[in-house]
């Protein structure tokens, strides 16, 4: 099993190296607005079933040892120790009336621990997780340029607008669940289960926005440029609800019929509060000229730093179902889960540094399926499709209208071991009659590791 680690561990350094390399950043002229894109807070795995997330548990389906953030209370079902790592590659293509861009980028996206005793005989279990994942980024670089009609002599001015930096999550959670309505033939084997989950964490990072006002035309002309700089940093949290009935028949000593036919029915829920940021805004404004290529800054116009100010991140809720079979662990019968949630976030009661007055509550709605085939050679590995479907409303308002977020997903796992490598893609659309028509495409590449005993104790040979 540890060498199953180690090649994994090496393998995802490679892929990490090569993708910071080979890509530059995605330009995406929205998430100059509010504190930039949302990324998704899901991993690998549930990214090919359209991202759902709260209702997605059970210790008893094959590949149900996935860590989900968004529910802390699914992590009393985890079935064994697991490490989470993901990688993931976006492109995007920009189109208007007039023009089309396309750019792209690939980065580490996420790292998370969880580990739950999972003691199925016991009416009570825990799980716990901890890890960092990032939460939004600035991503754009936006020229515009425009004829002077008033000064013939200055021509063309020509303003860049840029964004970078990015704002991560560490967190770290506790889940619980409670069973009862015990077997009464299977003693020791419940029925159903209520679960209950809290994380917290520390939201911190950096977001710049530069602005350039030059004038091409003009050879010998200065350039002004604008910089502000905001770091922040502070405490969050959301909770979460789980909710399993099982219902069917399972008989392990009829071998000849097999007999096993159990569902679930799994209901989830979470909520994240509003909470307020603090942080520090840096504001620079300088008269800059390039010589040889190389930008020198010729006047300092103003400098203020280290100015005191806050955010006020929006609440969220998120709800879903699951249907899902699962037993047969020999893998001689399909299994499958299907599952359907919502979400919406209230951008509304966004504050902050800027374009507070123009976003809206967002919210999406998914829909996605895993489907395990079955095998009649018990040799050959499980191996799990993944499809699934969102569509929803961004919390970008343009020219008094929403935008409007779709897309599909796709994924499978491939097993090695008691780990597997999960890998989903989604193609998706942002846009309605906005000037600008977002098509993009995320690719994500997990490493999801198990191990059964980094917590038990192992007999001396």
């Amino acid at each position: 099993m540890r060498n199953y680690f180690q090649k994994a561990i090496y393998l995802l350094l490679f892929i990490t190296f090569f993708s910071c390399s080979v890509f530059a950043q995605v330009n995406s002229p929205y998430s100059r607005i509010g504190l930039g894109n949302i990324f998704p807070t899901t991993f690998s795995a549930s990214n090919g079933m359209g991202g759902l997330t709260v209702a997605q548990f059970s210790d008893l389906f094959v590949y149900g040892n996935n860590i989900q953030y968004t529910n802390p209370a699914t992590y009393s079902f985890l079935s064994k120790t697991v490490f989470e790592v993901g990688v993931y590659a976006n492109f995007l293509n920009l189109q208007t009336s007039t023009d089309e861009f396309t750019s792209g980028d690939a980065n580490l996206s996420y790292f998370a621990f969880g580990f739950s005793p999972n003691n199925k005989r016991s009416q009570h279990d825990f799980g716990f997780s901890a890890g960092l994942i990032p939460y939004s980024g600035f991503q754009y670089n936006i020229q515009q340029d425009s004829l002077n009609v008033t000064d013939t002599l200055i021509g063309t001015q020509s303003i860049n607008y840029r964004g970078d930096g990015t704002l991560y999550q560490f967190y770290g959670g506790l889940g619980y669940n409670y069973k009862f309505g015990e077997d009464s033939i299977h003693k020791a084997t419940y029925h159903n289960s209520i679960g209950v989950g809290v994380n917290g964490g520390y939201l911190f990072g950096s977001l710049e926005n530069i602005t350039v006002a030059s004038f091409p035309d003009a050879g010998n002309s200065f350039s002004t440029k604008y910089v502000r700089g905001t770091d922040m940093g502070g405490g969050i949290m959301n909770a979460g609800l789980t909710y399993q009935t099982t219902f069917g028949k399972y008989d392990k000593r009829d071998i000849e019929n097999k007999v096993d036919t159990l569902y679930t029915l799994n209901i989830g829920a979470s909520f994240s509060p509003s909470i307020q940021i603090d942080g520090t805004q840096s504001i620079s404004w300088f008269t800059v000229k390039k010589f040889d290529e190389v930008e020198q800054i010729v006047d300092t116009l103003l400098i203020k730093n280290d100015t005191s100010t806050s955010i006020v991140i929006p609440a969220q809720f998120t709800a879903g179902l699951s249907f899902n079979n699962f037993k047969n662990q020999d893998g001689s019968k399909t299994k499958f889960s299907v599952g359907a949630e919502y979400t919406t976030t209230l951008w509304s009661q966004y504050e902050g540094f800027q374009y507070s007055d123009s976003l809206a509550n967002s919210y999406r709605i998914k829909i996605g399926a895993e489907i395990i085939p079955s095998r009649e050679d018990k040799t050959k590995r499980l191996i799990p499709y993944r499809f699934g479907a969102y569509v929803g409303k961004s919390y970008v308002v343009v020219d008094g209208e929403q935008l409007s977020d779709f897309g599909i997903t796709i994924g499978s796992g491939i097993p090695f071991g008691i780990s597997r490598l999960n890998i989903a893609a989604n193609l998706g659309f942002r846009g309605n009659n906005a000037e600008i028509q977002e098509t993009y495409a995320n690719f994500s590449l997990g490493f999801n590791l198990n191990d059964l005993y980094w917590f038990q104790k192992r007999e001396k040979q």
